[in-house]
């Protein structure tokens, strides 16, 4: 019977800690998957402002050439 108990107590300390490491790789894959969307999100504001940029030069050269070009 000591055995019996000693077994079943060993087998609830594994499926604890079995669940607890279950649950801190479930956790490291959530915090991988944000910082992944989040690295995605700053790349794509970054291009975004550079295209944004782009344009604004683009204005403001097409502002600075004169009229007497654009009939010639």
């Amino acid at each position: 019977m000591l055995f019996t108990l000693q077994f079943s107590f060993s087998a609830e300390a594994l499926d604890n800690h079995l669940t607890a490491v279950q649950r801190d790789r479930e956790l490291r894959s959530q915090i991988e998957e944000r910082k992944i969307r989040s690295d995605a999100a700053y790349e794509e504001a970054k291009r975004k402002v550079a295209f944004e940029k782009l344009q604004q030069e683009k204005a403001k050269a097409e502002a600075e050439v004169p009229e007497s070009l654009y009939f010639s």
